[in-house]
């Protein structure tokens, strides 16, 4: 029997982005716990609230995470390319679900907004999150007939997820920022984790 929440969340699957080495954070931040959760997990639990698609997440399949059901996809391309290898994973095995489309989120974005999903469908794909002006280039909705073109970006040298935001022509899809938290504050540093912990 379907959950009558359900009727009320698009079906859209959505990649949560892992696989960075952390190198400020100085260890793995999907595994840092905020009030004894780990970031990985309140990424997950802000996107399945959204959506009813699958959820999968980028990172590499000999590392440390556990998330059983939720599939983890490593990078395809080989090499030390950035978040931009994430996407193309993403899109990747969007395409090898028959999906048009793909949402991702870094996983060092806690206080994902509720209605993130929802306005970035409503948003032309591709679209990226903008919130005061700054631009979020991996919080994004991704056709994936973009793939090919990703590669051959990745291909020509360009690493910025900016960059590819800005050739692939996505559109800015703005976020209300939030009198009591950024919505897209991201945990770069210890420091960091320890605002999340005040706040």
């Amino acid at each position: 029997m379907q959950n009558p929440d359900d009727t009320a969340r698009p079906d859209i699957p959505c990649v949560i982005l892992a696989g960075g080495q952390s190198r400020r954070f100085g260890s793995n931040k999907a595994l840092a716990r905020v009030r004894g959760t780990r970031l990985i997990d309140l990424m997950i639990q802000r996107l399945a609230a959204q959506t009813t698609g699958p959820i999968a997440v980028n990172a590499p399949d000999d590392g440390p995470l556990s998330l059983a059901p939720y599939p983890i996809l490593p990078d395809l391309i080989h090499e030390d390319i950035g978040p931009l290898a994430g996407l193309h994973a993403a899109l990747s095995w969007s395409e090898s679900l028959g999906q048009e489309t793909v949402i991702t989120s870094p996983v060092d974005t806690p206080n994902l907004p509720d209605d993130y999903v929802e306005q970035l469908l409503a948003a032309s794909s591709p679209a990226v999150a903008t919130c005061k002006g700054r631009i979020h280039a991996l919080h994004g909705i991704w056709p994936v007939s973009l793939k090919s073109d990703l590669e051959a970006h990745i291909s020509a040298g360009t690493r910025a997820a900016r960059h590819w935001a800005s050739a692939c022509g996505a559109q800015n899809c703005e976020y209300a920022a939030l009198s009591s938290r950024d919505p897209f504050f991201n945990v770069n540093t210890q420091e960091d984790l320890s605002r999340l912990h005040e706040s």
